[in-house]
């Protein structure tokens, strides 16, 4: 219980209209003043495409810098998808908004794979044929990342965690970092990285992961190749449902969102001719990934 909230935030608003609610911001005035609300942010991680495909993190986040309304922005950013994030942690700076960053870790992806294929091996489990095509692909990519790990001497999935968050902590424009914790041992491990900073050898070990591994990663809050689907399927989304289900142990809440999805699933990219991995600049294999995805969260 407590008398205040340090910062309420508008989440995932879907369109730049959307911040300039009066309602909302006469309702955070009224708080503040009766210090029951410190501080009023907004949070993105990325839109459903296909409402308004336009509306990216960036644009709304830009938005937002320049509605002058918001004291805190929470956004998607890592040692593997800076691009576009980089225009907003610039604004922030200019206009004095403090930064607080998720989906900092995007390391645990190429371990779940991993994983999961050695499971489905073992298993000795038949792959459904109109899945074949993309899966191959998929799987090369993970044979091509197995083998870059190995001649590189990449260490554990943990200290490549640590070091991807000392890498957003230690960027000038970012105040702190949300990180994804169910056990004591797990909050511990992250609360012994504050005050921390990246070594060299770190640095070279992310460039190492990003070169050999970053293809199996579905940048949060991306969705280049949303546009080039001919099925209106929310590519970004649904990997994002499955990095909940993977990679942070969130699997009921995962396949909850992901059956709730309107219109087209994963399921619909059985047949297809994936121009998605075309469209995608950083060599992703979608196709493969949303297939995956959709045996993994489809309910039984």
């Amino acid at each position: 219980q407590t008398d205040y909230v340090d910062c309420l935030m508008m989440h995932c608003p879907e369109k730049a209209e959307t911040l300039k609610h009066e309602g909302f911001h006469a309702a955070m005035a009224e708080l503040k003043a009766e210090g029951r609300v410190r501080h009023v942010g907004v949070s993105q991680h990325g839109t459903f495409w296909f409402r308004d495909p336009e509306e990216t993190m960036e644009k709304i986040l830009l938005a937002a810098a320049d509605d002058g309304r918001f004291d805190v922005f929470l956004m998607a950013y890592n040692f593997l998808r800076r691009d576009n994030a980089e225009r907003v942690l610039e604004a922030c700076r200019e206009k004095k908004i403090g930064v607080a960053l998720m989906k900092t870790t995007p390391v645990a992806i190429y371990y779940n794979l991993k994983s999961r294929i050695e499971t489905l091996e073992k298993d000795k489990k038949d792959v459904n044929p109109l899945y074949a095509d993309g899966l191959r692909r998929y799987r090369e990519k993970y044979d091509a990342a197995q083998e870059f790990i190995r001649a590189h001497d990449l260490r554990t999935p943990e200290e490549i965690r640590d070091a991807a968050v000392r890498f957003v902590l230690g960027h000038p424009d970012v105040h702190t970092a949300f990180c994804q914790a169910q056990t004591y041992d797990s909050l511990n491990a992250y609360l012994r990285l504050s005050g921390t900073r990246l070594t060299a050898a770190e640095g070279a070990e992310l460039e190492a992961y990003r070169e050999g591994c970053g293809a199996l990663y579905c940048r949060h809050a991306c969705g280049l190749c949303e546009p080039s689907c001919p099925r209106g399927v929310p590519v970004n989304t649904i990997l994002r449902y499955q990095q909940y289900f993977a990679g942070q142990g969130r699997e009921k809440e995962a396949m909850g969102l992901y059956a709730a999805i309107p219109g087209a699933r994963a399921d619909a990219c059985r047949d297809c001719a994936a121009p998605c991995e075309a469209a995608c600049p950083y060599g992703v294999p979608v196709q493969g990934m949303l297939l995956v995805a959709h045996e993994t969260l489809s309910m039984p």
